[in-house]
């Protein structure tokens, strides 16, 4: 070998002692470690949206379901209420055409009684007259 060039060993044997080579093997497992930090975080950022979001799914559906009841129950008391007016309707109905009915019977009471005190008095206006009175 000539003075002026390095064997591969003289090459090697500088680059280790030098700690070019420990420095790259480190900066290679530093960076290998940091990406696994990188992907275990993102794994653990991943899993806690997903608990996250589905506990707010889980709510949500819980609420949905509350809300249903709710609709359900409501429906059914608006069914009620509706058959009660209806009742309430068909009384007061029956209730005005039964005072319609009695309004005309008191109209034909009234006609009835200004008859007999027609008649009273046609009476009593006898009853008053002279020759009337003659033989009593």
């Amino acid at each position: 070998m000539e003075d002026g060039q390095f064997s591969l060993t003289q090459l090697l044997g500088a680059v280790i002692s030098s700690g070019v080579l420990s420095t790259l093997v480190t900066y290679w497992t530093s960076r290998k470690q940091n990406d696994a930090a990188v992907e275990q975080t993102n794994a653990t950022v991943d899993e806690t949206i997903r608990v996250t979001y589905g506990e707010m799914i889980k709510d949500h559906r819980t609420q949905i379901g509350f809300l249903q009841e709710q609709i359900v129950t409501a429906l059914k008391r608006e069914q009620e209420y509706l058959g009660l007016l209806s009742q309430a309707n068909s009384l007061t109905k029956s209730l005005q055409a039964e005072l319609s009915a009695l309004q005309v019977s008191i109209k034909n009471l009234e006609a009835t009684k200004a008859k007999y005190e027609h008649k009273l008095q046609t009476y009593e206006d006898i009853a008053k007259r002279p020759e009337t009175r003659q033989g009593v």
